[in-house]
Parts: structure tokens; sequence; C-alpha cells
């Protein structure tokens, strides 16, 4: 039985090491992209500029990985909520193009659209 919850143990930390591995990684493609440096998009600074990128990585890190809300929001340094509210945030309009603008340069597909 003890290594049964050994062998689980060790499978779980194997993949909260590569899901946070694949986020840093989107992290630093979106810190390319953006022309932001990942200090800036992991800083509690709350320029327009910034918050957009750090919300536009939310959504795209829920998007495209299994990772769970908290690993997500812990990467930029906040908490699982502001996933949720990175999701509304990047259905505006104005926020939708810049959400796009990334997703394009880093080959995704577009979720959204132009309206």
């Amino acid at each position: 039985m003890n290594n049964k919850i050994h062998s689980l143990s060790n499978a779980s930390l194997k993949t909260l090491i590569r899901q946070r591995f694949i986020l840093t990684d989107l992290l630093m493609k979106i810190s390319e992209v953006s022309e932001v440096t990942v200090l800036e998009i992991q800083s509690k600074k709350r320029k327009r500029e910034l918050a957009d990128i750090r919300a536009a990585y939310m959504v795209i890190a829920r998007e495209t990985t299994s990772a769970s809300l908290g690993l997500i929001a812990s990467m930029v340094n906040c908490d699982h909520c502001m996933v949720c509210y990175a999701k509304k945030t990047m259905e505006v309009k104005e926020k939708r193009m810049i959400y796009n603008e990334i997703k394009t340069k880093l080959g995704y597909e577009n979720n959204f659209g132009m309206a």
C-alpha cells in the first residue's frame, strides 16, 4: 500500500513539474512576442498593457494546458480567481484584439475571432 501512495506522489510531482515547465515556456514566448519582460508580466504593476498581457497569458495557458487555475495564477503572482476573471476580460472587444494578436504571433488559432 505504501508503494502505491509513493508512486502516486511521484506521478503527481512529475506532472506538476511538467506543467510548470510548459507554463514557464509559454510565459517566455508571450514575453518575447509582446516585447515585455517576464518579470514585468509577473509583477504586481497594474498598467493596462501589462494587465492585458497577463490576462492573455492566463487565458492561453488555460486553453492550451491542463494546469490548475492555482498553478497558472502562481506563475504570474496572482490567485486563481484572477484566471477566471481573465477570460471575461479578454471577451471585451479592445482586449480581444490584444489576445488575438498574441495568439497569432504564438501560432495558435484565435478562439474569440474579431467582431
